[in-house]
């Protein structure tokens, strides 16, 4: 069971196996690898049962083309609810699906960068390159025309990485105060200029959306080529991009007592990817305390988290549930988050986004994504082995950091790329 999981986290030997043994001691020998593993099989088995398939013959090159396949149907049923046809362009399309993400009922409140202080940020360090790529005169003309994080989004584009990290360095004289709660904004500029910009950014980084979570903000980038499943695949991560900017902004609300809040806000924007604590010996992100905390009752919240943390700071979106909800034939991705077919010699990732970008960038089974799989799997792993007997030293951990000096911390967010 271990060597499974550790194929399909492609991990290190023999260090996987003595981590899980370390894991395995520090929460009283729960056996947790074991029942993942055994959850995980079954569950892809019924899965590749739903498909149609005989889990004991079928390949993962077989179940790999049959996942895409699936996912191009649903992106024709997805596109249908969105009023889009066969033949809609790809500006309909990310109008389309930006329109849908943003009348969902779902938690989009975060603790982000006052637009106000990110515009004194950019007076304090013009982004030169930026004003001269959109045609601006001076730092006052754009500022005024341009919203700061689509600036920002340029800025990561055409600005030196020496730039950047001044920039970034402004971060260390913030403060709590330079905060305020604020819905998510997702950005979606639609002139020619942006238009040259978002096709480069495309070419460079394979991606169309850019995410600033200090800020919560997504910036939609306005390409215009066409691309296959753009629907469902801009839609999955538009919702992921909203639970990473949560998690952020819960991570950053828990830091307003640090005496040194500046510093861990520049850390995590633009540190090293480092710990906030360890579980029998291994780095736990706040993404995976995070998490954790999302699925346990609101009485269940420990007394470090207040007055800032509350249980509705914790919630997350389940993008596969939502769809699901509007269109029962994609029941099918349902709890697909952390399951993968892992053979003797090949790994096929079932996570509905690692499938959409595979077959949203057309990839042969040999250069498929895990990326969405792999984190998953390895955030349940650390998840099923916090229990009351390691808990406590895990908050002590935390509590200590809030209260002195900080770690190292690392971002809990990243761009994603296809």
């Amino acid at each position: 069971m271990t060597r499974m999981l550790s194929k399909l986290l492609s991990a290190q030997e023999p260090e996987f196996r003595l981590g899980l043994r370390e894991l395995e001691h520090a929460s009283g020998g729960s056996n947790s690898d074991i029942r993942l593993s055994a959850e995980i099989m079954q569950q892809v088995n019924e899965k590749i049962r739903d498909l149609g398939l005989d889990p004991t013959d079928t390949t993962a090159e077989e179940l790999y083309a049959v996942l895409r396949q699936r996912l191009t149907g649903d992106e024709s049923r997805f596109r249908e609810l969105l009023g889009l046809s066969a033949d809609s362009s790809t500006p309909e399309i990310l109008a389309a699906t930006l329109k849908f993400a943003q009348d969902l009922d779902i938690p989009r409140e975060c603790f982000a960068i006052k637009l106000s202080v990110g515009k004194t940020l950019l007076k304090g360090l013009p982004p030169k390159k930026v004003m001269k790529e959109l045609g601006y005169r001076s730092i006052e003309s754009m500022i005024k025309h341009e919203p700061v994080p689509q600036l920002l989004a340029a800025a990561l584009m055409y600005e030196s990485t020496h730039w950047q990290q001044l920039f970034y360095e402004q971060y260390k004289k913030l403060h709590p105060t330079n905060f305020e709660q604020r819905s998510i904004a997702i950005y979606y500029p639609q002139s020619r200029k942006w238009e040259a910009i978002a096709s480069e950014f495309a070419q460079r980084y394979k991606n169309t959306t850019l995410l600033l979570p200090e800020f919560g903000s997504i910036i939609i980038m306005p390409i215009t080529d066409l691309v296959p499943n753009l629907a469902i695949t801009s839609t999955l991560l538009l919702l992921s991009q909203v639970n990473d900017i949560r998690c952020n902004s819960s991570f950053i609300k828990l830091q307003q007592v640090r005496p040194d809040f500046g510093n861990i806000l520049y850390t995590s924007a633009y540190g090293k990817v480092n710990a906030i604590a360890q579980l029998a010996g291994q780095p736990l992100s706040w993404k995976t305390i995070h998490n954790y905390y999302s699925r346990q009752q609101a009485s269940e919240l420990p007394e470090v988290f207040d007055p800032h943390v509350q249980p509705e700071d914790l919630q997350l979106v389940n993008a596969e549930k939502i769809l699901a909800e509007k269109i029962p034939s994609l029941e099918f991705w349902v709890d697909t988050a952390k399951l993968a077919l892992v053979s003797d010699t090949n790994t096929v990732s079932l996570n509905m986004l690692d499938v959409a970008l595979n077959a949203t960038n057309r990839l042969d089974f040999k250069d498929s994504i895990l990326k969405f799989v792999q984190d998953r799997v390895w955030n349940e792993i650390l998840i099923k082995y916090l229990n009351p007997r390691n808990l406590e030293d895990v908050l002590g951990q935390l509590g200590e950091g809030l209260a002195q000096q900080p770690r190292e911390l690392s971002p809990v967010t990243e761009m994603v790329t296809a």
